[in-house]
């Protein structure tokens, strides 16, 4: 036997009860995420048959625990109606912005009244998978596709996109609205909403846009829109709205880090 990329074997034994099958110890532990080809060669079955070289390749995965932010969802296609290129299908797609291996076999995408389940299938670090209904699987011509059974049915106007992992536990959500387009004519329909900066933590309007490419979509692959740039630029007042008799309520320019708020200085003047 051998096994490449290099890995030692330690021990072969034949199974006590089945003779059809081995086990085997490697000197070193498998490395997770690699692909790895075993070979044999002279194995002779209890016929006396013995068998010529022969190889077959697998992939050691181990799923790793995925927290907030680690995927992330990066495009949201909910009105394929025109169509402009993209299937007439609707679609979620994820990209993994962590380092981590994740297998998302029964995770959860839901939106605001109905939610979905993720079959199976990993994700490897800087990825990007497309979630779609099983029964619009084969309308894609992409290959890291998933399906997922009861796809929601995303609504055109504004709805809850949430991502839960399989303890229930939300890894990522967005609320859009149809002004995230910033294109009269592209919310009507045939175009998605593109996430800019997959880098940047928030998730409002200020991060999407209507899709740039000529089939009104990117799936499965960086966005159309796409654009790293660090936010350099601190937050400013936009709008204040008071309600009688003691309420205010304040619009920053972009969205706030909410821990940032606990130490914020508060003031006005006259003071109240």
């Amino acid at each position: 036997y051998e096994i490449q990329p290099s890995l030692g074997i330690s021990s072969v034994s034949l199974d006590g009860s089945n003779s059809s099958l081995i086990h085997m110890n490697t000197v070193a532990p498998l490395q997770n995420g690699s692909t790895y080809t075993l070979s044999s060669n002279n194995i002779e079955d209890l016929s006396g048959n013995t068998s010529e070289s022969q190889s077959i390749s697998f992939d050691y995965l181990v799923g790793e625990n995925a927290v907030e932010g680690d995927l992330i969802i990066t495009e949201i296609f909910a009105d394929p109606t025109p169509v402009m290129g993209l299937p007439e299908c609707e679609f979620i797609e994820l990209y993994n912005a962590s380092n981590k291996i994740i297998n998302l076999h029964e995770w959860k995408i839901e939106d605001a009244s109905s939610s979905g389940t993720i079959s199976e299938g990993w994700m490897m670090p800087n990825t990007y998978i497309v979630l779609t209904s099983t029964s619009n699987i084969d309308s894609f011509d992409v290959s890291n596709l998933l399906s997922v059974v009861s796809f929601p049915s995303l609504n055109n106007s504004s709805d809850d996109v949430k991502l839960l992992n399989i303890e229930g536990v939300v890894i990522d959500e967005i609320s859009y609205t149809n002004d995230w387009y910033g294109d009269d004519i592209k919310k009507q329909g045939g175009y998605s909403l593109e996430r800019i900066n997959p880098n940047d933590p928030c998730s409002d309007r200020s991060n999407w846009s209507a899709s740039e490419a000529s089939i009104g979509g990117s799936p499965g692959i960086i966005n159309s829109i796409y654009d790293d740039t660090p936010d350099q630029a601190a937050p400013s007042i936009s709008e204040i709205t008071v309600l009688p008799p003691s309420y205010i309520e304040v619009n920053f320019t972009e969205g706030m880090d909410s821990t940032s708020l606990v130490e914020a200085t508060i003031s006005t003047s006259p003071i109240l």
